[in-house]
């Protein structure tokens, strides 16, 4: 029994009943027992841009999670960063908003699992909407996951008119993930997204594309980590050529 119960635990810990994240730069489909709160606070460290290569930023985002029910839950985060340039140093506030995700099919007991994220974000001088099509399947020991986001961000509202007025930006996400189950709590993998950026939807300036390794480890029952390194593949002189980022996401 005692041989039994160990692999057994193992197996609770890492059971996918749970939303654990096994990426960094993809949104998963994984729900959570209606009613179990959950405290995820993601830490991303990004430097040496082509334009700057004493580029340092350190951000955080906190986001509390609550299933409300079995195909719908409901999350409020807020986020702030502090940056390291050669235009000036300093702590500074991201934004705050809400996100909702519903789930229409299960990635582990369905052929595939389709979920939609919607969230609304409000920064010092921004408000941005997004929405994520996730597509999702468990099989024994993989995980694949693909993301089509798009975001529309608006700049500039709580500005003086005088000041020039608003820039729209839009936002395309292509992102893909899949993590192998190398042990019961350890699961590793890569993951790749692609943005593409659209000055007021009309005309393109852009993509910029990361990609890197990532590993999700769960420790016991309340404690989960996952930790991704990902570089710039493209030329975007603007963005940091290394990301470093941790999940750290915690059940009540």
């Amino acid at each position: 029994m005692r041989r039994l119960a160990i692999p057994l635990l193992c197996l609770i810990f890492a059971s996918p009943a749970w939303a654990i994240r096994p990426y960094t730069l993809v949104e998963d489909g994984y729900t959570d027992p209606v009613g179990q709160p959950e405290l995820e606070n993601t830490f991303e460290f990004d430097f040496h841009t082509r334009e700057d290569s004493s580029f340092k930023q350190i951000s955080a985002e906190h986001e509390l999670e609550l299933q409300l029910t079995e195909n719908f839950e409901l999350r409020v985060k807020g986020s702030y960063f502090y940056e390291d340039s050669h235009d000036g140093s300093g702590v500074h506030f991201d934004a705050a908003g809400v996100e909702g995700q519903y789930f229409f099919t299960n990635s582990n007991i369905d052929p595939l699992g389709v979920s939609v994220i919607v969230a609304a974000e409000a920064g010092e001088q921004t408000i941005a909407f997004e929405s994520v099509l996730v597509l999702q399947k468990d099989f024994e020991k993989w995980t694949v996951t693909y993301n089509l986001g798009l975001e529309t961000e608006i700049e500039g509202l709580f500005t003086n008119k005088n000041d020039g007025g608003n820039t729209t930006t839009g936002t395309i996400t292509n992102a893909l993930g899949a993590v192998y189950t190398v042990a019961p709590t350890v699961r590793v993998g890569g993951e790749i997204a692609a943005e593409s950026q659209y000055a007021n939807w009309s005309h393109y300036d852009g993509t910029t594309v990361f990609a890197g390794p990532v590993i999700n480890w769960v420790p016991n029952r309340n404690w989960w980590f996952t930790a991704g390194f990902d570089f710039q593949l493209t030329d975007a002189s603007d963005e940091p050529d290394y990301k470093f980022t941790v999940i750290a996401g915690y059940f009540f």
